[in-house]
C-alpha cells in the first residue's frame, strides 16, 4: 500500500537551500512550490470570503433590494415623447433627402 508522509512533502516544498542565481536561473521545485503557496493563499482568500458572503445572506443583510427600490427615479414621459418625436421627424427628413435628391449638388452654385 502506497504511504503518503504529509510532513516529508511539505518539508520538500518549503526546504531552504542556497541557490546561486547565476548557476540555477531556472529551478521547478522553487517554482512549484512557488505555484502551491499561491495557489493555497489565494484558496483560503477565496473560502473566507465566500464564507463572508454566505453569513451576509443567512443573517438578512446580504441583498438589501428595498434601498435599492426607493433610489430609482422615473422618467419624465412628456420629455421622453417630445424626444421620440425629434428623432422621428429627423428619420422622415433622412427619408425624404434619400428618396429625392437635391438638385444641385455642388455647393458653390
Amino acid at each position: 500500500m502506497l504511504e503518503i508522509n504529509i510532513k516529508k512533502i511539505f518539508k520538500k516544498l518549503f526546504q531552504r537551500r542556497v541557490y546561486s542565481y547565476s548557476h540555477n536561473i531556472f529551478n521547478p521545485q522553487r517554482d512549484w512550490a512557488t505555484i502551491f503557496i499561491v495557489f493555497s493563499i489565494s484558496l483560503l482568500g477565496v473560502g473566507i470570503f465566500n464564507f463572508y458572503i454566505f453569513y451576509q445572506i443567512n443573517q438578512g443583510s446580504g441583498f438589501l433590494i428595498e434601498s435599492l427600490l426607493t433610489r430609482v427615479e422615473t422618467i419624465d414621459r412628456t420629455t421622453l415623447r417630445t424626444i421620440i418625436d425629434v428623432f422621428e421627424e429627423r428619420s422622415e427628413k433622412l427619408s425624404d433627402l434619400q428618396l429625392n435628391k437635391p438638385a444641385s449638388t455642388d455647393p458653390t452654385l
